[in-house]
C-alpha cells in the first residue's frame, strides 16, 4: 500500500505541474501556427499600401494649389479650401510662401477663419515654428500682412522660432520699410524688446 500512495501522489504531482506549464485557455487558439503571421503581413501591406495612396493623393492636390496660384484661380482655391482636401494650415502657408495674389489669399483665408475657431486659426505656425504674419514678413508679403491683420491675428505674434522676435523685428532687420509701416499701423508694438533685449528699432540700426 504505501507504494501505491507513493505512485498517486507521484502522478498527481506530475499533473499538477503539466497544467501549471499550460498557457491560459484565451490564448490557446485553434489555428495553423503560420495562419497568423500571414496575416499580421497582409494587414502591414494593406497599411502601407493606404499610406503610399494617401501621401500620392496629397502631392497631386498641392500640384493643382501651386497651379491654382499659377493661375489665380479662385474657383479651385475655394474647391480646395471648402471640401478639407488640404489640411488648411499647411496650404495657408503654401500660399503665403508662393506669393498668391491678394485676392487669392483674402478667399482662402475668409473659408479659413470660418472653418476654423479663433484660437486654432491665429494659433497656426509652419513647420519652422512661425506664425502665419511672422510666414508673410519673412517671405516679404505685403499683401499677406495686410489681409492677416485685417483677420485679427495678432501683430506681435511671431512664433516659436526667432527667441521672442516679433513680425516687426523681422520687418526692421530686413529693411523694409513697407512692411514696418503696415505693421505698425496694424498695431504692432514697437516697444516690445526679445530675449536679447533688443527692439525693433535696435534690430534696424544693426
Amino acid at each position: 500500500r504505501p507504494c501505491f500512495i507513493i505512485i498517486f501522489l507521484f502522478d498527481c504531482a506530475w499533473c499538477f505541474s503539466f497544467l501549471l506549464n499550460q498557457p491560459p485557455v484565451h490564448s490557446r487558439r485553434f489555428i495553423s501556427p503560420s495562419v497568423f503571421p500571414t496575416t499580421q503581413l497582409l494587414k502591414t501591406k494593406f497599411c502601407i499600401r493606404r499610406s503610399a495612396q494617401k501621401l500620392e493623393s496629397t502631392q497631386i492636390l498641392f500640384q493643382e494649389l501651386e497651379t491654382a496660384i499659377d493661375l489665380s484661380d479662385n474657383v479651385l482655391i475655394e474647391d480646395l479650401f471648402r471640401n478639407d482636401r488640404l489640411p488648411l494650415d499647411i496650404a495657408l502657408c503654401k500660399l503665403i510662401q508662393c506669393g498668391a495674389s491678394a485676392s487669392l489669399l483674402h478667399s482662402a483665408l475668409q473659408i479659413v477663419n470660418d472653418t476654423m475657431s479663433a484660437d486654432a486659426f491665429h494659433s497656426i505656425v509652419d513647420d519652422a515654428g512661425r506664425s502665419l504674419l511672422m510666414r508673410a514678413v519673412v517671405e516679404g508679403n505685403v499683401a499677406a500682412v495686410r489681409a492677416l491683420l485685417d483677420l485679427g491675428l495678432d501683430p506681435d505674434h511671431g512664433g516659436s522660432a526667432y527667441s521672442m522676435r516679433t513680425p516687426l523685428m523681422q520687418a526692421a532687420s530686413a529693411g523694409d520699410e513697407a512692411l514696418c509701416g503696415v505693421l505698425q499701423a496694424g498695431g504692432a508694438d514697437g516697444g516690445r524688446r526679445d530675449r536679447f533685449g533688443r527692439s525693433a528699432a535696435d534690430q534696424a540700426a544693426a
